[in-house]
């Protein structure tokens, strides 16, 4: 298969088959959508793993490469997906501005930009492409960095991240286009965008999340060194979050909670964001453990917030602790808003014990069915059972059964106890 024909089956990688760009623009917007710039960049962490897993056994989310180009007819599907990886260098990620936010279209980048390449990453994008011309422009400048050195010169990456960059919304400065691309990306989050259509199955999270770390990469390696100011730092923070980059996430929050550079309301928004996104990543123990030592700084400079103790909270419920972690967080979310508290213990369904891809279910504790979850608490089966359902008990899945983690029921327990939360 030549090289030039490499890029078209990418349109349909990393859990995305389905995915078309304009089929989502003419679905779900009702206005304009412009061609909004292109950039080459590394792999992202998620897809360096997704690589480095197929090349390994010919497994994972990337299996979707050889189906495509079995679709397409190639004699040895498995054999080009592998030359196909093994030869990409990078990715160019193509953004089309939509009325709020952006949207990505990923491709992987060989080392160079030829014309037939470039042509080939025009088609990629789709018939209705808002600007072709455009795109070809943009891309055929971006051929002129990538061109090798003459001979006995000095070899440069063969991706110069993160100066390589152009289109309409590029201007002059590179700092000013990460940070004005991290407006729109998240932008396009608030307005709900990535719930949408198409791009709500298929692998949008993880193209949402890919596109997440490439700004934030971008912004911190062209900040050359210099503290991030209060509003930058919060958009950085937020794409950090978005791309599953928990701890880089928190430190950014302990930066702006101490120097007072973000309003109350966006300081819960962020803590609450670090929580889904430990839970998500299954990172809650070291989450909570860290969460827990700033705890006090972040108490005194913002006054008792409750939504501190509330975020710690549902991250070891998450992590499945013991009472004797459990209970003091609860003790001070009952301190900061007792009724809250009640409420949010006993009908907000936060006991889901997930566990990190280190770990399995088992060695968290015994697992428990509901008859021994009734034995163990002395109460009846139909007391677990309607608690299960609506979820605000202790609770995992395991081996396709809903399971109750013992050492999690206690820890739920002594907090039902001592607050006489119980029915």
């Amino acid at each position: 298969m030549p090289e030039s024909d490499l890029t078209d089956p990418f349109v349909h990688l990393a859990n995305q088959p389905d995915f078309n760009p304009l089929q989502l623009m003419t679905e779900l917007m009702s206005g304009e959508t412009r061609f909004h710039s292109v950039f080459l960049a590394p792999f992202s962490p998620a897809f360096t793993s997704a690589r480095n897993q197929y090349l390994a056994d010919g497994s994972g989310p990337l299996v979707m490469i050889a189906e495509e180009l079995a679709r397409q007819g190639a004699p040895d599907p498995t054999t080009a997906a592998r030359t196909m990886l093994t030869a990409a260098q990078g990715m160019c990620v193509v953004l089309i501005a939509l009325d709020h936010g952006v949207s990505s279209v990923p491709q992987l980048f060989f080392g160079h930009l030829d014309p037939a390449m470039r042509a080939q990453m025009v088609m990629a994008c789709g018939a209705e492409f808002p600007d072709a011309a455009g795109l070809e422009a943009a891309l055929r400048d971006l051929s002129t960095r990538t061109v090798p050195p003459a001979s006995g010169s000095a070899s440069p990456s063969p991706i110069a991240w993160p100066a390589l960059v152009a289109g309409p919304a590029f201007g002059d400065d590179l700092s000013t286009y990460w940070l004005e691309l991290a407006a729109a990306v998240l932008e396009g989050l608030d307005e709900g965008l990535a719930g949408l259509g198409p791009m709500a199955g298929g692998g949008s999270r993880e193209r949402m999340a890919d596109l997440g770390w490439w700004v934030s990469q971008g912004i911190l390696h062209t900040n050359n060194g210099a503290t991030v100011d209060a509003d930058d730092l919060e958009l950085l923070v937020r794409c950090q979050l978005l791309a599953g980059e928990a701890a880089a996430a928190g430190q950014g929050i302990d930066a702006l909670i101490r120097s007072g550079g973000a309003d109350e309301e966006s300081i819960i928004e962020l803590v609450n964001a670090f929580a889904d996104g430990a839970i998500r990543s299954g990172q809650v123990l070291p989450a909570g453990q860290w969460l827990a030592s700033q705890l006090p700084a972040w108490n005194t400079a913002l006054g008792g917030l409750y939504d501190l103790p509330l975020a710690l909270l549902r991250i070891q419920a998450a992590a499945g602790v013991a009472a004797d972690v459990l209970l003091p967080t609860a003790r001070l979310l009952m301190a900061a808003n007792r009724k809250a508290a009640r409420n949010d213990l006993t009908k907000e369904p936060l006991w889901q014990v997930v566990v990190s891809s280190s770990e399995s279910i088992d060695q968290h504790s015994d697992l428990l069915d509901t008859a021994a979850a009734a034995l163990f608490l002395d109460r009846s089966t139909s007391f677990i059972v309607k608690r299960l359902e609506a979820k605000t008990l202790p609770w995992c899945t395991h081996a396709g059964q809903i399971r109750i983690p013992a050492r999690a029921l206690a820890a739920w327990q002594a907090v039902m106890l001592e607050f006489k939360l119980f029915d």
